[in-house]
């Protein structure tokens, strides 16, 4: 298959269904509200009544610190979804990078998917996910390129230029499936000598919004911490 001919493929296949940056950015902010929604039941453990506490602890502005904790709280399951994503997200930009179209978000996108899953590879020896973001790239690659039915090159070079929905569908995926919640387990000492092992959820000046690892969402006054320190 011609160089040129792949071009021709790839806009075909990319066509009318390339989103505009408006409904890119209405789609993300959507998808980023159900995200949150559905960590916030995940954590829950799909109690109505505990999610609703811990939505009153929620804080919508910290949207970015409770999604990287959710994919840090989870290596292995990251690594899965970011070794299937990658690819796509990777092939848009470089089977896109002639027709001028693609954004600096797009290309940000693929640079922090790159270097997240190198990340977890190197820091939690999770080498097999790299192996498999290579070969499922190469096989992508492949079909797009080169393999001689059309129609599934195209099938290919339409899934490549949606690579922004696919990652949408890996971040709700992470979010559904990741219990554990988006802060690290903590030892909170209190001043009567107990301790409470317990995530915190919201700090304010006055106290602590706290989720136990058992579900149960207490407040402890700052004035009744003398201590906290990881797990």
């Amino acid at each position: 298959m011609g160089h040129q001919e792949a071009k021709a493929e790839a806009a075909r296949a990319n066509g009318d269904g390339e989103a505009s940056g408006a409904t890119v950015v209405g789609v993300s902010a959507g998808a980023l509200v159900i995200f949150l929604l559905l960590r916030i039941l995940a954590v829950s453990h799909w109690d109505w009544e505990i999610a609703s506490r811990v939505l009153d602890a929620f804080d919508f502005g910290d949207s970015v610190g409770i999604i990287a904790g959710t994919v840090f709280s989870s290596p292995v399951l990251a690594a899965a979804i970011l070794a299937a994503v990658t690819p796509f997200v990777l092939l848009r930009v470089t089977w896109h990078r002639h027709r001028h179209r693609i954004s600096m978000s797009a290309m940000a996108l693929a640079v922090l998917c790159a270097a997240m899953l190198l990340s977890v590879a190197v820091s939690d020896g999770l080498w097999w996910a790299p192996a498999v973001c290579a070969v499922l790239t190469a096989a992508l690659y492949y079909a797009g390129q080169v393999d001689q039915d059309k129609a599934f090159r195209r099938a290919v070079h339409w899934l490549v230029a949606r690579s922004w929905v696919i990652a949408v569908i890996g971040a709700l995926i992470l979010a559904v499936a990741v219990e554990a919640p988006w802060s690290s387990l903590e030892t909170i000492t209190l001043r009567n000598g107990t301790s409470v092992d317990a995530y915190v959820l919201q700090e304010t000046p006055s106290a602590l919004h706290v989720l136990r690892p058992g579900g149960d969402v207490d407040v402890l006054l700052n004035a009744d911490v003398t201590g906290r320190s990881y797990r």
